[in-house]
């Protein structure tokens, strides 16, 4: 089996310009704060504590509580099971669709009309 590449040059060269981008805007206003005359050093100290004391003291809190639940519940070795068919989506529209052939579709093509919404199987 063949496997396509998640995405095509071109799509990764739009992501590395966008990433770069944002790297540029984030060290340009370092330097705009660096730079200016009137820095306001207590909002400043703020902003420092909080990207690196605050937001990895979140994250590892965060971290911790997984690893407890993990060693509580042990690994998850299924998915939760849950209602396969359903008549009403959660804007109230009413569901029409052939379950049982849409589990083999490559494809699935969502048809929203004013009243319901429509799976259909795409080949």
């Amino acid at each position: 089996m063949v496997r396509k590449p998640l995405s095509s040059k071109g799509r990764k060269l739009v992501h590395f310009l966008m990433l770069a981008g944002g790297w540029l805007l984030f060290f340009s206003a370092w330097w705009r704060v660096l730079t200016t005359q009137r820095i306001n050093f207590p909002i400043l100290g703020w902003l420092i504590l909080g990207a690196l004391i605050i937001i990895p003291l979140i994250t590892l809190f965060w971290q911790r509580h997984n690893l407890h639940l993990y060693k509580r519940k042990g690994p998850r070795l299924n998915l939760r099971r849950v209602e396969e068919h359903y008549e009403h989506d959660w804007q109230g529209l009413q569901v029409r669709a052939d379950w049982a052939g849409l589990r083999a579709a490559h494809r699935i093509e969502i048809a929203l009309e004013p009243d319901q919404k429509r799976y259909l199987q795409r080949s």
